[in-house]
């Protein structure tokens, strides 16, 4: 109640200065941004308003979000930096600006138009890198999840992820309404447009932001908001997850992980439980480095030493599941060992469901598969229950509870020889194993492509990695996804409306940046961290997926510089192409004609569910180039005559 009252206090005295005569004084509410205090007191944002000087950080600055600017979620607001403060803005962050009139999306650069039109400065919507003056690629659009136009965010969405500890300028012009006429400024930018004093920001603005702006090509009169915002350091973004990799490392090169067999289905168990592709079902536990205080889902904290850093205590047990199909089984000789990563929230069950079981019966391979702890079916029931109860500050337990999960991909790979040597998987009584250990080959989609981009780019095992129908930046797939309907109708119940949903939804992606494989991308080939060996990686997507938006795996590819294979259907941007065979490549299936779909640019949500997320990865000629490609000598090869579809 004491928040609602300081809200509405704070707004009578804006509403009181606005109303006067005289335009002086301009009256800011305590903690608000000052550039647009009167129509939002957190938006635009991210902005360097909130970034405070810290020397106990790595950046040298801390992002402090004031009471007054804060969301309210449920009946407290919420304050996203107070458990693990971070040192600067997301670099995968969309940005938000607000204007309380029903604009006109027409003038905006769309994701399906001339996207290098903003790296030229046309457009109404600018975003500046203040290092070398280059302007970012993006689209921008109006958030369609919103039925109040005088409600409705003005999203910015960066083509490629930010650098690290980076200042960036953002400017807008030419904004209209849908009447056609201009945009109004708001009161707090206006007078640092017209030279007027606005809480001591007309210096800096001189210095440091008209003229970035003015070097770009964007006259100061025709400005109608311009704002920076500082990016965080990697340090911060990665150095828990980094740490949690070394713990495993370490642990494997200790001594070999323990493995014990629980179960195995086979005969007549098998026939009532498995697909018949498969031969037997082995499940087994494995031990790994504890790194989380409690192996429960929705408690799943990092542990942490005096001065913060990730600790291990103890052994946590996982469980996972090996599957030898037949083909293999009769064959009697070794096979490739191929890891699987499950799709959202779900299991490792679903290595056993239809599609996995039967690539590795048609090519050959051993398959095995642990839950993402973390995004695993029980953290699904937690995660849902803390947005439904007001509780998102404990959010931060299935992200944190997720560094423990890559602890155990790790180690499961890691345990490759112990699996490989299991009495249950030798070819015959006294003979040798059903199984290859040199090599750990993965594939992963959905959320199995998005989780495992960052197990991709940490593993120290893998050297041909599949990511299929996902892709890259959680805050860009949360509002272009079916699959995140439900969660996001439960963070919906506890916000005032669409904007607030947008809001959260830019803090959100401050702390999913921990989890994100667009913070970890630079390490698969450019940065590859010690010990870890070159990898190759193969991408796929369908666009028009109503599940995971092609969107962010190109996003992906761009960030792990890889190219567009060709002939293709689509010709997204910033990506270059290349002709099989080739080390690494970004794949795009049309669908759409097959399946009767229309993809419409200005809807972020397709309205229908669709068959492309299924199809992709359930495409003969898509399994035929992963079986080539998961080889140690394997390459991208082109399966398709011509662009890949459907046939």
């Amino acid at each position: 109640m004491q928040y609602a009252v300081h809200v509405v206090r704070c707004a009578l005295l804006v509403a009181l200065c606005s109303c006067s005569n005289d335009p002086d004084p301009y009256v800011v509410p305590e903690g608000c941004n000052p550039l647009a205090a009167d129509w939002d007191c957190m938006l635009p944002f991210p902005s360097d308003r909130f970034l405070v000087d810290d020397p106990s950080l790595p950046s040298g600055h801390r992002v402090d979000l004031p009471l007054a600017a804060r969301v309210p979620f449920g009946d407290e607001p919420l304050d996203a930096f107070a458990d693990r403060a971070i040192d600067g803005f997301s670099p995968s962050t969309p940005i938000l600006a607000y204007f309380p009139v029903a604009l006109d999306a027409e003038p905006l650069v769309r994701w399906d138009e001339d996207v290098t039109a903003t790296q030229r400065g046309e457009g109404p919507t600018v975003i500046v890198d203040t290092t070398n003056g280059e302007l970012v690629p993006h689209f921008a659009e109006l958030d369609a999840s919103s039925g109040d136009p005088l409600r409705r965010a003005l999203i910015l969405r960066p083509l490629v992820r930010l650098a690290p500890e980076t200042r960036y300028v953002v400017g807008l012009r030419d904004l209209i309404d849908e009447d056609g006429a201009p945009a109004p400024t708001p009161e707090g930018f206006r007078r640092l447009r017209d030279g007027e004093e606005n809480e001591g920001e007309l210096a800096r603005y001189e210095a440091e932001i008209f003229p970035v702006l003015e070097d770009a090509g964007l006259a100061r009169e025709t400005l109608q908001l311009a704002w920076d915002f500082t990016t965080a350091s990697e340090e911060r973004l990665t150095g828990d997850m980094l740490a949690a990799r070394a713990i495993a490392i370490d642990a494997l090169e200790a001594a070999p992980p323990a493995v014990r067999v629980i179960r195995v289905v086979e005969g007549d168990a098998l026939a009532e439980n498995l697909r018949a592709s498969t031969a037997r079902q082995i499940e087994i536990e494995v031990d790994a480095p504890r790194i989380v205080a409690s192996a429960t889902a929705g408690e799943g904290y990092l542990l942490r030493d005096e001065a913060g850093a990730v600790r291990t205590e103890g052994t946590v047990t996982f469980a996972a599941t090996v599957i030898v199909p037949k083909s293999v089984a009769e064959a009697g000789t070794p096979a490739r060992l191929l890891q699987y990563g499950h799709g959202f929230f779900g299991s490792r069950a679903e290595m056993t469901g239809g599609y996995v079981d039967d690539f590795a019966q048609e090519h050959g391979f051993v398959a095995m598969a642990a839950d993402w702890w973390g995004m695993m079916f029980e953290d699904r029931n937690e995660v849902a229950g803390d947005l439904a109860a007001a509780r998102p500050r404990e959010l931060l337990a299935f992200i944190e509870r997720t560094h423990q999960g890559m602890v155990n991909f790790i180690v499961l790979a890691g345990a490759a020889e112990v699996i490989a040597a299991l009495p249950e998987l030798a070819a015959s009584e006294g003979g040798g194993s059903l199984v290859d250990p040199s090599e750990v080959f993965f594939w992963g989609n959905s959320q199995g492509h998005i989780l495992g981009g960052v197990y991709t780019a940490i593993s120290p095992h893998v050297r041909h990695s599949v990511l299929g129908v996902g892709g890259a930046n959680f805050s860009m797939i949360m509002f272009r996804s079916r699959a995140f309907a439900a969660l996001r109708a439960l963070l919906e119940l506890n916000l005032a409306g669409p904007l607030e949903t947008q809001q959260v939804a830019v803090l959100l992606q401050h702390w999913l940046d921990r989890i994100d494989p667009l913070s970890y991308a630079r390490f698969v080939q450019r940065e590859p961290l010690e010990g870890a060996p070159a990898k190759q990686v193969l991408l796929h997507t369908g666009p028009g997926d109503e599940a995971v938006t092609h969107l962010a795996a190109e996003l992906h590819a761009r960030e792990l510089g890889i190219p567009l294979l060709t002939p293709s259907p689509f010709t997204p941007p910033l990506l270059q192409t290349a002709t099989a065979p080739v080390p690494s490549a970004l794949v795009e299936l049309d669908c759409r004609e097959a399946l009767g779909i229309e993809i419409v640019p200005t809807a972020q949500i397709p309205d229908e569910e669709n068959a492309i997320h299924e199809s992709v990865r359930r495409n003969p000629r898509v399994q035929d180039q992963v079986d080539a490609f998961l080889r140690a000598d394997g390459a991208v090869t082109q399966t398709c005559d011509g662009p890949c579809d459907p046939e």
